[in-house]
């Protein structure tokens, strides 16, 4: 349920999810999965505290409501802004360890979360700048003795998107950096700092199109590159040719999807 109300220049958002769903995930079987009974390892968790992986039952906690949000923003000059209040559960379960040693499960839980941010955008010659702070409270995160724990996180992204020579190439760079608050050991990474972001431009009279996607850590390695190079003259047909290449840290996504690189060719099709 959705409630909208303009006041000039500024906008209020209302939100509320009566029922909750979780978000629809690969097959544990799948190598998309972010639990890997193949090499018992838990998307984020190092593989060497999770050996009792491929022996546990797996099993997910949904119910009840999705929470909601509150959201302010205002258009204008100098700059668009807006502040965030939610009270929401995450779609992306988070795996609680249970049960016995010889019987170990893994329970996905969607806990609520309180989210407070404030996000800005402005254009300067030419060049659109944006940045968001967030703070949220009751993240969950494990000990090393499996015990489930809540802390606070701090979350900030800085981008700026531009044209250089033109319309024909755009480039978006993004500057990340996720803390969460705690002085315990935990088994999850407590800091991250990295860069992602799109270089795409097009050539032959706007029928090919070449880009690169990518991602990466400073403070840890966790790499993503993936270049693609399509035909868009046969609209609206696209065929493409796609890399999306995966290594990094044992605690990182895309360390724990190293082995998962792919070379893809496909065809998008608009109607």
């Amino acid at each position: 349920a959705r409630w909208e109300q303009g006041f000039g220049d500024y906008k209020l958002d209302a939100v509320w999810l009566p029922l909750f769903r979780g978000a629809q995930l690969p097959d544990v079987a799948s190598v998309w999965s972010p639990i890997n009974r193949a090499t018992n390892r838990i998307i984020g968790i190092d593989p060497s505290l999770t050996p009792w992986v491929s022996a546990a039952r797996i099993e997910e906690d949904v119910h009840g409501s999705g929470g909601g949000a509150m959201r302010l923003t205002k258009t204008g000059a100098p700059f668009d802004y807006g502040v965030t209040l939610s009270r929401t559960r995450q779609s992306q379960p988070y795996y609680q360890v249970g049960g016995t040693p010889l019987a170990p499960v893994l329970i996905g839980i969607h806990p609520f979360n309180t989210f407070v941010g404030a996000d800005m955008e402005t254009v300067r010659g030419g060049y659109t700048w944006r940045m968001e702070l967030g703070y949220t409270d009751d993240v969950p995160v494990t000990l090393p003795s499996g015990e489930m724990i809540y802390t606070q996180s701090l979350d900030w992204i800085g981008a700026v998107e531009f044209f250089p020579g033109g319309k024909d190439t755009r480039i978006n760079l993004q500057l990340v950096a996720h803390a969460l608050q705690t002085d315990d050991t935990i088994l999850e990474l407590d800091e991250y700092y990295g860069v992602n972001g799109e270089i795409e431009t097009s050539f032959g009279q706007g029928r090919w199109k070449a880009g690169m996607r990518f991602a990466a850590g400073f403070n840890v390695q966790n790499l993503y590159l993936s270049p693609e190079l399509s035909y868009v003259g046969w609209e609206p047909q696209e065929v493409y040719v796609a890399v999306h290449y995966f290594n990094g840290d044992v605690r990182t996504p895309f360390g724990f999807h190293e082995d998962h690189s792919i070379i893809a060719v496909g065809l998008r099709s608009k109607f």
